[in-house]
């Protein structure tokens, strides 16, 4: 049995909206990666596929791919592009 590990997840702009919530608890297998937080996403929240090609990732506050590993704790955010000087 995979032992499963938390993670809070923040949602920020137009991701937010679309989720119509600023975060969640999400119990993700150990030895996931930013992938299967991706997958839960477009699978709770069918509206995001639309725009899945600008979804960001980070982990504790910092860019990461989704395909970089989450650890057991780990704090994420998806968010859209960032602009601006």
């Amino acid at each position: 049995m995979t032992a499963l590990n938390q993670h809070r997840i923040y949602y920020f702009a137009w991701v937010r909206e679309t989720a119509g919530r600023d975060e969640e608890v999400l119990d993700l297998p150990e030895g996931s990666t930013g992938d299967a937080v991706l997958d839960y996403l477009l699978s709770t929240y069918p509206a995001l596929e639309e725009r899945r090609e600008k979804l960001n990732l980070a982990i504790n506050q910092e860019h990461a791919d989704w395909s970089t590993p989450v650890q057991a704790g780990d704090e994420l955010a998806v968010f859209p592009p960032v602009t601006g000087g």
